[in-house]
């Protein structure tokens, strides 16, 4: 004890302070003496402590081995001490060996709770770590509570779980004795272990059917011949929860920590449903229904364009197909099994064919009628370009070689007249063309909507041939510019 030694060099002095120094002398043994009083009356506790601390250790995390050691070291030194030690310190008149016996018993009495200490401030530590883990995870998995079998025992037991972790966690540390800390740490210790029980819990009952889940949903895709409609990585998360399912003690048993196996449901079940929704809409008639009834509308219109025997046969036999698999088409399925998810998917993958073939028929057909029909076109394109090149020369003035038309009319419609020296010349007022002049004779604008006065002119020239007929005579026009003007003749016969 510092207070004995420091009397020690008073013992040494003269008689005054000699006395001064036996006096403090007492005074200190008499503390140490009452101290260890009190000490032999804990020690009974400290020993309940630790023997309470072994179901404690294993929350101590990695230094479980460590602080175990030394707390049993100190334990043991502490049942060493001789039962007389605690009773001459009850009697407080010690010799000098007695207390010195003391001394050393008081500071095994504090190794001894310090090592308690340190056993129950390292299992607080882990039990607070492992609760800032488990308490998002509660979250995660609280969609899961539905898929249990007791989803309000479930539930309820998550919540409570919840609840006493998070009270504990915002208790203010403060010092207390090796008793009341190894309790506090045992209480926030069990609190987490339930939490982690009830998070495992609702793991185990919620993922006990997704490996049919996950078959069925394969399945509807392996009767269509298709790839999974999902991401890389969702089959990648599908994969690894179907493969910890397959482990006889679950999706826990095939995982390092509870973190690890919800992050592999979590992932997994987002994949999964992803799957399902795809399969869902894969064996959803209506879309299919429409389609394939768009296709018969547009092959019956078809028909009527075909020309070629086997486009007939081929184009009836598509139709009569589709037409029977959509009358036997069922409603949306719910496949239980994954046999029947394989086969409804058959069954969609073989109408879906039969639609396709249909389709592709149609395009044939309507390819080949408008091949066709661009080849008219081409021609009539051809014939056009011809016809009004013909035109073209037909309507060129003064060509010797163009044969006039009836009443002396040129084959353009035009007056059958050469006109020889003057400008301009103008047939005669009294000709038996009706008498008329102007634009009607000159071809200008005749009567409306008649361009060119077309149908008037060929209604003079007919009068006028019919009355050259009549005579045998040839009549003569002249111009009226003179005796320059040349006659053009009109024959009278053919």
């Amino acid at each position: 004890m510092p207070q004995v030694e420091a009397a020690g060099p008073a013992l040494t002095a003269g008689p005054a302070e000699l006395l001064d120094a036996a006096q403090g002398v007492e005074g200190v043994v008499s503390q140490v003496f009452a101290a260890a009083h009190g000490l032999q009356r804990t020690v009974g506790g400290l020993r309940a402590a630790a023997s309470d601390l072994r179901d404690l250790l294993p929350h101590a995390g990695g230094r479980q081995a460590e602080l175990g050691a030394a707390m049993r070291e100190a334990l043991q030194r502490v049942d060493a001490v001789p039962a007389g030690t605690w009773a001459v310190m009850a009697q407080g008149q010690p010799s000098a060996p007695e207390l010195e016996a003391a001394l050393t018993a008081a500071d095994l009495v504090t190794d001894l709770e310090t090592a308690i200490g340190r056993v129950t401030d390292a299992a607080s530590e882990v039990a607070r770590q492992r609760a800032d883990v488990l308490l998002p995870l509660a979250e995660q998995v609280r969609p899961l509570v539905p898929d249990t079998e007791l989803p309000d025992v479930r539930g309820g037991r998550l919540r409570t779980a919840e609840r006493t972790v998070s009270d504990l966690l915002v208790e203010p540390a403060q010092p207390q004795a090796a008793a009341e800390a190894t309790e506090v740490a045992r209480h926030l210790a069990g609190a987490v272990s339930d939490l982690q029980e009830a998070i495992e819990i609702v793991l185990t009952e919620a993922t006990a059917g997704l490996r049919d889940r996950v078959a069925a949903a394969r399945a509807v895709f392996a009767g269509m011949g298709t790839d999974l409609p999902i991401t890389a990585e969702q089959r990648a998360a599908l994969t690894l929860l179907d493969d910890s399912l397959l482990n006889e003690g679950g999706v826990l048993a095939a995982s390092p920590e509870t973190g690890a196996a919800v992050a592999v449901v979590r992932l997994g079940l987002i994949a999964l449903t992803a799957l399902e929704t795809a399969a869902s809409d894969a064996l959803d008639p209506v879309p299919l229904t429409d389609r394939g009834q768009a296709a018969l509308d547009l092959a019956t219109a078809a028909r009527k364009l075909l020309g070629q025997v086997d486009q007939r046969n081929a184009l009836r036999l598509a139709i009569r197909t589709v037409w029977s698999a959509l009358g036997n088409l069922a409603q949306r399925e719910q496949p239980g099994t994954e046999a029947e998810a394989r086969e409804s998917g058959q069954r969609i993958s073989a109408v879906t064919a039969r639609v396709t073939r249909l389709e592709t028929v149609t395009r044939q057909v309507i390819a080949a009628a408008t091949a066709q029909v661009d080849g008219l076109r081409s021609e009539a394109e051809a014939a056009h370009l011809v016809a009004r090149a013909a035109r073209g020369q037909l309507q060129q003035p003064g060509r010797p070689d163009r044969p006039p038309g009836p009443g002396g009319r040129t084959a353009a419609g035009g007056d059958a007249q050469l006109v020889a020296g003057g400008r301009g010349g103008s047939s005669d007022s009294g000709a038996a063309g009706g008498g008329r002049s102007g634009p009607a004779r000159r071809g200008g604008a005749g009567p409306a909507g008649d361009p060119g006065g077309r149908r008037s002119r060929g209604r003079r020239a007919g009068r006028r041939e019919r009355g050259l007929a009549g005579t045998g005579s040839c009549r003569h026009r002249r111009g009226r510019d003179g005796p320059g003007s040349a006659a053009v003749h009109r024959p009278t016969g053919g």
